[in-house]
């Protein structure tokens, strides 16, 4: 009853949340059928809020239009334009930062481009035919992307300012950028929205869907939306979801209660193991708990919570996400820390182990295999992490990992640091029971352990088909895990060092593995990346041309430009249509034509599949009124085509054809030809190299046919790829040099009827830059959550054990590493900036020698009328091996990459940039950076004079491959790893430094203490030499001289407060004799005179010597009130902390004082300051009997609190172990016979009782008991 009471709150808030949720399960299908009764009213009303929604949203951004507009007229309208150099302050106007969001596009009076905004493929013309009022917004539909745009007009010019909205394709690159309303209305109203920029639209005749019109400012209809009607059962599945969110909510308010709860009752378990019990059960429950009820899966929907980027089977699919494993590994790590705690009391208590001996020959062994396969599943997750996710930790060398590849890297140190954990705790318990085992010492029993786990476990891996880890990877783990060990056993503390390094070598071991496991995948990946290169089945590549020929968004598309015969770029729409289907996700050669009903050609866009267009589906008569599929075979050639063709009708009336096409090549590479910014294999993607790391070698009939890199193979390294020894499913692996550079090679041997094929894919072994810059990379992740975690432990929990100190050792430190550091930073900078610089320079001067080239080669074969045929400009590409562009004006007229202008993915109006530098003020030479989606590029433009006529020469590094000494990916990566390598080696050389330089230090300052404390026999001993040893020497001889004038001083007083004694004493003694000795003679006169008065004189005086005694007595009484010792100062003293207290006196080094604690708070009553005094005395007698180890060890039973006092000195001889609590005995030459007998006094005064409990040649043991008061 009084545990309810005192947890009231508790207990009743627990009550009332396990009603809730209850009240809410139970409430949750009344709320479904409520809701859902009336579907058609809920439905309704949900269409209305995304209405309103999607129509709040158009007109924010049609007001950011006009107000960005009417900003930018203001400004322009201060332009007066008269010349080309105000056409040049305009240009400068829409490059000014404030707009650069938007695209701006300035007309004169004879509709001519004069100003506009550079933006690589989003970009066109905005002056269209249509008549538009002044601030009317409007969607101008570009090639690939739609604009909403806004108009206005200034004097003679026209002004449009544009927001690229949606892009009609999509690339599987890494650096194309998304733009699509569709996809954030989706987002925002959680279901599928699709946005038609059309002003009409015929009614929707699905009744799934509903569409409503977007107007302008104007009341014009500029777009329609069309909505995905809530399903009700998406619905209800949706009500489900949030109630059962609020459920989840109340489960962990509950469970974290019951933590508190029993946080809050924790003394009510005395044994220290049934509250470790308890609080792991608490912890595992928990987990349990929040897996049954999906949490944190279904109530954080990101992608940390996508099981895509990592999952896993263990524990039923604990650990199913990076968030689950993330939650998981927190459980397990809270409860290793604490099972840390256990262990290291569990040490300090020193208690025996009572188990029979049979029981210790069943649990060694079972120890050591457990640490085998916790070692081996330690490496099993690891290789798991890497070989079950789809994140990629070294391929890409950017140091700030995204969202979730950050989550398991901190997933990853958990996993290390709780591994690492579990294998300590059960080499502790191996040491300690073979150590009882066998009677052996501690150190004995630690290395025995060591060696045996060693040789355990190669015999282990020499027994596994797939050993985890490297033999040297093993052996260094092992060692480091036994240094922990050691530390623990030895010091039975877990100290701020012992932590860091803990946790900074566990990151390092699991690096290590990390990295092996990686390097290993690598290697298997060359195995895919050759199987991408044997074709995929016929059937498959048949399914995927009709789902791409059926695509109806597209035809629609397709149809209804078709049926308003406009002029439309069906180049574009064609690569929409193949950008949006899989031959873009899986390189395949593909090609897509759009065909009018006459059967000419509109549009068509081909990848890696080039053919002139030729009808070829009907013979005379034949009528093709649906989708028809055919196979060619290519004559001569393995190699077919796949081609199918979909008529168009709209009403029944043909408007022309969709073909879609497919080559077999089974002898091409497929993806060599592509620009970085384009396209790549998703596939390659997933793969975890770079696909530019690999050497790609494709060799037909012993003839090396197609290749993809810069190395040319030699005869050699020719006949020992084609001569593998080939297993029997035709692979074979290889180690060679290539280029004198060591490559792990994977061979694929394909046979068929017209050749033999063999395939080999090489990846150079990392070097040594290479393999730290990635091993830093993650170490630098890996440290900054291990020094976040040591300062917000250090807040929440360590502040309050220690105060944090700058000791000279930690000044040393931060200025050694500061110094140090310093100049490698600023080096690294500026050979960085050196790097880029040159490498820019080299970029340009490469590049501009090409345009060079270029306009030798065209101003040599140009035609007589000045004019360049096109022959000519495809014959410079081809002959010269550059890929350029040329322009008249602003206008492109050739490009060696015609198709990606052509489709509308790159801009084919002049780079405004340089419109303004060449056209606007005469430069003949001019570089800047440009930019496709996220790709960042150079090009180099060039003014010739061909012919007379002027033309601009571009040539850019997209097209152009550039080699360079090292690249600017290079050097960041040699500077990174090999800079943080040396980094690294500086922070230990300097600690190692620091300490060595403050060590004598800390000695003097412990030893200070000690002296402060009253310890004067304490001396430092130190084998250095310079100033230090100076210093040393001299407190030395001061403590000495202090000790004896200590002692000459205390025998000086103790003589003169003796002679003063002496005199008083003898003074005040008189006085009371003086009279005593008159009464006396007088009495004696009386009896000889035989006085008649003698009764009475004898009265007299016997009463006067009475009272004269008295006096006596008192003289005597109040010297010995004098002599006595102080006033017991009697109260609650934490016995614990006084021991820390009298350790820290010692902790110079010269003995060992080692802890044997029951627990951490003892009270006993007692004077503080004679407690300590007493037990350093008590110390001072070990170390006088030769004594290194002192132990202190509290136990406890119901009556008394008891502490032993034990040392390994030379023990108290028999004939004399009664007598050493005697006051003035010592067997000491300068001894007083005064320590243990005011000791013995001291505790007798307290009420505690001090003896010998045990006293030999190996030692003594005092025991003093406390009584334990209520």
């Amino acid at each position: 009853m009084e545990l309810i009471n005192k947890n009231r709150s508790i207990l009743f808030s627990i009550l009332i949340l396990l009603i809730l949720t209850i009240l809410t399960a139970l409430a949750t299908p009344l709320i479904i059928e409520k809701y859902t009764a009336d579907w058609k009213t809920v439905s309704q009303k949900k269409i209305s809020q995304i209405e309103t929604g999607t129509i709040e949203i158009f007109n924010e951004y049609q007001k950011n239009l006009i107000e960005k507009l009417a900003e930018f007229k203001a400004d322009f309208g201060k332009i007066k334009i008269e010349n080309d150099s105000d056409i040049v302050i305009v240009m400068g106007l829409i490059e000014d930062v404030k707009y650069s969001q938007y695209l701006y596009q300035v007309y004169n009076k004879d509709d001519k481009l004069i100003a506009w905004s550079s933006a690589g493929n989003l970009s066109g013309n905005f002056n269209s035919n249509n008549v538009f009022k002044k601030n009317e917004c409007f969607f101008y539909q570009g090639d690939l992307v739609v604009f909403y745009t806004a108009y206005d007009t200034i004097g003679d010019y026209k002004i449009y300012i544009g927001l690229p909205f949606e892009k009609g394709y999509s690339l599987s690159s890494k650096y194309y950028k998304p733009i699509s309303i569709s996809e954030r209305l989706s987002k925002e109203f959680n279901t599928r929205v699709l946005v038609e920029f059309v002003s009409t639209k015929e009614a929707e005749r699905d009744g799934r869907k509903y569409a409503f019109p977007v107007y302008n400012s104007f009341n014009n209809t500029i777009a329609y939306v069309t909505v995905d009607r809530p399903s009700r059962i998406a619905y209800i599945n949706s009500i489900r979801e949030t109630f059962t969110r609020i459920e989840s909510y109340f489960i962990i308010a509950v469970m974290l209660l019951v933590g508190l709860f029993v946080y809050k009752n924790k003394n009510l378990f005395r044994l220290r193991t049934f509250k470790f019990i308890v609080s792991s059960a608490y912890l595992l429950l928990f987990r349990i708990v929040l897996f049954l009820f999906g949490i944190p899966s279904k109530i954080v929907d990101t992608d940390l919570s996508n099981p895509e980027y990592f999952s896993s089977e263990f524990a039923f699919g604990m650990v199913k996400s990076p968030l689950e494993f993330f939650v998981t590994s927190l459980i397990i790590i809270l409860i290793l820390f604490n099972a840390l705690k256990y262990i290291i009391q569990y040490l300090k208590d020193n208690r025996e182990l009572n188990f029979k001996r049979w029981v210790y020959f069943i649990i060694c062994p079972f120890l050591l295999l457990s640490f085998i396969l916790i070692l081996r599943g330690f490496g099993a997750s690891i290789r798991s992490i890497i070989f079950e996710s789809t994140l990629r930790y070294f391929k890409y060398p950017s140091l700030l990992p995204d969202l979730p590849t950050l989550l398991m890297d901190f997933n990853i140190l958990i996993l290390g640091i709780s591994s690492v954990l579990i294998l300590v705790f059960v080499s502790i318990l191996f040491v300690s029971f073979w150590e009882k085992l066998f009677n052996s010492g501690r150190t004995k029993a630690f290395f025995i352990t060591f060696v045996l786990f060693q040789l355990m476990a190669l015999v282990f891996d020499l027994f596994q088909k797939q050993p985890q880890g490297t033999p040297l990877l093993r052996i260094i783990s092992i060692l480091i895990i036994f240094i922990f060990v050691y530390h623990l056993l030895d010091k039975k503390s877990v100290s701020a060092t012992f932590t860091v390094s803990i946790l900074f070598l566990t990151s390092l071991i699991t690096i290590s593995y990390l990295t092996y496991y990686n390097s290993d995948y690598e290697k298997k990946s060359l195995l895919t990346t050759a199987y991408q290169f044997v074709k995929p089945e016929e059937e498959y590549i048949e399914q995927l041309v009709k789902t791409t020929v059926e695509n109806e968004e597209f035809q629609n598309k397709i149809i209804n430009h078709l049926s308003n015969n406009d002029k439309k770029n069906y180049n574009a729409i064609a690569f929409q249509l193949w950008s949006n289907s899989q031959f873009e996700k899986e390189n395949i050669s593909s090609l897509v034509n759009i065909i009018g009903r006459d059967k000419m050609l509109l549009g068509k866009y081909g990848y890696q599949f080039y053919e002139n267009y030729m009808w070829d589906w009907s013979e005379p008569g034949d009528s093709l009124t649906k989708l028809r599929i055919t196979n060619t075979f290519i004559t001569y050639s393995p190699n077919k085509i796949i081609r199918a063709i979909q008529p168009l009708y709209k009403k029944n009336i043909l408007l022309g054809y969709l073909e879609v096409s497919v080559l077999l090549d089974m002898y091409s590479l497929g993806f060599e030809e592509n620009p970085d910014f384009f396209t790549s294999s998703k596939a390659l993607e997933d793969s975890p190299v770079n696909i530019k790391q690999l050497k790609i070698f494709d060799f037909q009939n012993n003839e090396l046919v197609n290749y993809y890199t810069d190395l040319i193979l030699s005869k050699h390294e020719t006949n020992v790829i084609l001569n593998a020894q080939f297993n029997l499913r035709n692979e074979a692996w290889l180690n060679i040099p290539l280029n004198n550079i060591e490559h792990i090679v994977y061979v694929k041997k394909i046979k068929n009827d017209f050749k033999n094929r063999i395939i080999a894919v090489a990846l150079a072994e990392k070097d040594l830059s290479w393999s730290l810059f990635d091993f830093f990379k993650i170490f630098l992740v890996h440290s900054i959550f291990i020094l976040t975690g040591l300062f917000i432990g250090y807040i929440f929990y360590f502040r309050k054990i220690f105060q944090l100190r700058y000791s000279f050792r930690t000044q040393l430190l931060v200025a050694f590493i500061f110094i140090s550091t310093l100049p490698l930073v600023l080096l690294a900078f500026y050979f960085r900036n050196l790097t880029e610089e040159k490498n820019t320079a080299a970029i340009y001067y490469k590049l501009g020698k090409r345009a060079d080239n270029v306009e030798e080669f065209l101003t040599e074969y140009a035609l007589s009328d000045s004019s360049i045929s096109y022959t000519t400009l495809e014959k410079a590409t081809r002959d010269l091996g550059i890929n350029f562009d040329l322009y008249t004006d602003k206008n492109l007229i050739f490009s060696s990459e015609q198709i990606y202008y052509d489709i509308g993915l790159i801009s084919p109006i002049l780079n405004a940039k340089v419109y303004k530098n060449f056209v606007l003020t005469g430069l003949s030479e001019y570089v800047v950076d440009e930019q496709i989606e996220n790709y960042d590029y150079h090009s180099f433009y060039h003014k010739a004079n061909i012919g007379g006529r002027n033309y601009l020469i571009k040539v850019s590094d997209v097209f152009n491959s550039i080699q360079l000494p090292m690249s600017a990916l290079e050097v960041d990566i040699f500077l990174f790893g090999s800079y943080s390598f040396a980094i690294l080696l500086i922070i230990i050389f300097s600690t190692i430094l620091a300490n060595q330089i403050s060590y004598p230090i800390r000695k003097l300052t412990n030893a200070t203490k000690a002296v402060a404390a009253g310890n004067l026999n304490i001396s430092v001993d130190e084998n250095i030499r310079g100033e230090i040893s100076e210093l040393v020497d001299g407190f030395n001889i001061m403590v000495k001289e202090l000790d004896k004038n200590q002692k000459e001083l205390a025998e000086m007083e103790r003589e003169a407060a003796w002679r003063d004694m002496a005199k008083q004493v003898a003074h005040e003694i008189k006085n009371p004799l003086t009279p005593m000795k008159l009464a006396v003679q007088q009495l004696i006169a009386a009896k000889q005179d035989n006085s008649p008065k003698y009764e009475d004189i004898f009265n007299k005086v016997t009463d006067t010597v009475i009272k004269q005694i008295d006096i006596l007595k008192n003289i005597a009484s109040e010297f010995s009130n004098f002599a006595k010792m102080p006033d017991l100062k009697k109260e609650k003293v934490n016995l614990v902390d006084t021991i820390n207290n009298v350790t820290n006196l010692y902790s110079d080094g010269r003995i060992e004082i080692i802890h044997i604690l029951e627990k951490n708070n003892c009270l006993v009553e007692a004077d503080s300051e004679q407690l300590q005094r007493t037990l350093v005395n008590l110390i001072r007698n070990s170390i006088q009997a030769s004594a290194d180890k002192v132990y202190f060890i509290i136990n406890s039973n119901p009556e008394y609190i008891m502490l032993r006092v034990k040392d390994n000195g030379q023990g108290i001889p028999g004939n004399i172990k009664h007598r050493i609590f005697d006051a003035n005995f010592t067997t000491k030459i300068e001894g007083m016979g005064l320590g243990l007998h005011m000791a013995k006094r001291f505790f007798d005064l307290i009420g505690a009782e001090l003896s010998i409990e045990e006293t030999s040649s190996q030692g003594t043991t005092l025991i003093i008991k406390f009584p334990v008061k209520n």
